[in-house]
């Protein structure tokens, strides 16, 4: 059954916009999202090499990428490969809180192998021209005002990585550009013309936002089905990556 077969793919998007510094066009930015320690060829090899195929400039983690039900080895060997191919920023998902404990070892895991853990922090993505971009992390949390979250810089084309995007009417009046998320599983079970059946928020059956690019206030945000598999498996709805490329833009 072809709706049960769930090949990796990668989704593409381009981001274009006059705040884009024009040395920043055809930068390319590789989102991973919901990985829950899932398995993609021996030590992540089909994972890995979809991610160089992409040739990143930069990667990111947004949420989810360990839960308590697996081991961290699987988690480890993207880890490792992704830090080899670009920069790589992260931030938590709901499931990095399961256990404390096992939350402190992923940001020992992370220190250690360099990636910049941007939970309610933010740094500038400053290129070899000397032009620079924000980004930003939100800690997870059940997002209630935009004063929760780090403020966008109106100096610089901002970026949010922020793991839940069911709450993208809260989201699109933070003032950021772009805002990277996951956490739907792009509502595990996808029906043509319908959509993503079940959302991880109130709205429990055909959630508003479950999966893809939405606009609004002059606010870009993507949502990525993610890599793992949830409380029940995924119909019509294959694991992804998500590669945005920036595209500078004169109007």
């Amino acid at each position: 059954m072809p709706f049960f077969f769930h090949p990796l793919t990668t989704t593409t998007y381009e981001i274009c916009s006059t705040d884009i510094p024009e040395s920043f066009d055809g930068y390319r930015i590789v989102q991973i999202t919901d990985f829950h320690g899932a398995t993609f060829g021996q030590k992540e090899s089909e994972l890995l090499n979809a991610i160089k195929d992409c040739k990143p400039n930069l990667i990111v983690f947004t949420g989810d990428m360990y839960d308590e039900s697996h081991g961290i080895g699987n988690l480890l060997e993207v880890i490792n490969g992704s830090i080899k191919l670009a920069p790589v920023y992260a931030v938590s998902g709901n499931h990095e809180f399961d256990s404390w404990m096992a939350f402190q070892a992923l940001l020992s895991l992370y220190d250690a192998y360099g990636v910049t853990f941007l939970d309610d922090d933010s740094t500038l993505i400053e290129n070899d021209v000397g032009e620079s971009i924000y980004l930003a992390g939100a800690k997870f949390h059940w997002l209630k005002d935009i004063s929760e979250l780090p403020p966008a810089d109106p100096n610089h084309y901002s970026i949010l990585l922020n793991h839940a995007g069911n709450y993208f009417d809260v989201l699109c009046q933070s003032d950021y550009d772009l805002i990277l998320s996951g956490h739907t599983h792009g509502g595990i079970i996808r029906l043509p013309f319908l959509g993503g059946l079940i959302g991880m928020g109130e709205d429990r059956i055909l959630p508003k936002y479950d999966y893809g690019k939405y606009t609004a206030n002059d606010t870009t945000m993507i949502i990525s089905s993610g890599l793992g598999e949830s409380f029940i498996p995924r119909f019509n709805n294959p694991p992804e990556i998500v590669l945005i490329t920036l595209r500078h833009s004169n109007d």
